[in-house]
């Protein structure tokens, strides 16, 4: 609750409620609010300003949970590798620099967002298939769709390295 955590702060770095006030540009009696029984909140600026003081986040003073870990924030699981855009075929779903997550051997199947090798050069598709015909679709009008035989081989200039599960872009 945030009125005990205030205080819990205040009394750990030994300030009156005067002192606290001073420093944060508000009454005395205001911080008496804030850590009375009636719940007063601050302002959103007073609580950035409390929490930049005591070295806390927000999060912290509002006791918050902390967000989930979102999946392979640290390690990637076997079978899955990263991969970073490098070119502008996928803009603008996919930007120069975003990484992909690439699942080596999941099943693929039409308008999936593959990791390709095409003549040994690794980029990002969308992949559709029909009877004959392997499409791979960029999403940049610029580029041509490309067509190809649906016998891929080993020896094929066209490899299917696997199937794009999540993408990290950069802000």
């Amino acid at each position: 609750m945030f009125s005990v955590k205030l205080k819990e702060l205040r009394k750990e770095k030994g300030i009156t409620q005067q002192e606290l006030a001073k420093i944060l540009g508000v009454e005395r009696s205001t911080i008496s609010k804030y850590e009375g029984k009636d719940n007063v909140m601050p302002s959103h600026e007073v609580l950035f300003a409390i929490a930049a003081y005591f070295g806390v986040s927000a999060d912290y003073l509002l006791d918050l949970p902390k967000p989930a870990a979102l999946p392979f924030q640290n390690e990637l699981p076997e079978g899955f590798s990263t991969f970073e855009v490098s070119d502008d075929s996928m803009e603008p779903k996919f930007s120069v620099g975003d990484i992909a997550i690439v699942k080596k051997d999941a099943d693929i199947n039409t308008n999936d967002y593959v990791l390709v090798t095409i003549n040994e050069t690794p980029t990002i598709k969308k992949i559709k298939t029909d009877k004959d015909c392997l499409m791979l679709i960029p999403t940049n009008p610029k580029y041509d769709v490309l067509f190809y035989n649906n016998m891929i081989t080993d020896t094929s200039e066209v490899k299917i390295l696997g199937k794009v599960v999540e993408l990290r872009s950069k802000f």
